[in-house]
């Protein structure tokens, strides 16, 4: 691994031998690299969010890493709540998530 990132209730990690980007956790903005719950998403609760009447919420998530397709040679990762971006070997950027945040 060449690093890794962690937003709201999603993390990323670099791998290390072809940069490619690897995501987890929540998935409600896309996150993951795709529509939220579609390509085999589940239902998470969030248990970092207050319960209502002894129910937590619950999101589109992978509970376990998933290869973001259409970003390779990623250097180093940056996230927060809605987007994770990357910048590349050959200093470009990528950007996964909702860009209307």
């Amino acid at each position: 691994m060449r690093g890794i990132a962690a937003g709201h209730q999603t993390t990323c990690a670099i791998a290390k031998d072809d940069g490619a980007v690897w995501c987890w956790g929540e998935n409600n903005d896309g996150l993951l690299g795709h529509e939220p719950n579609t390509q085999g998403d589940v239902s998470c609760e969030a248990k970092t969010e207050p319960a209502v009447d002894g129910v937590y919420p619950s999101f589109a998530c992978s509970p376990t890493p998933r290869r973001i397709d259409g970003i390779a040679g990623v250097r180093s990762l940056a996230m927060n709540e809605f987007n994770v971006c990357a910048l590349t070997d050959k200093a470009s950027n990528g950007h996964i998530g909702s860009m209307s945040q």
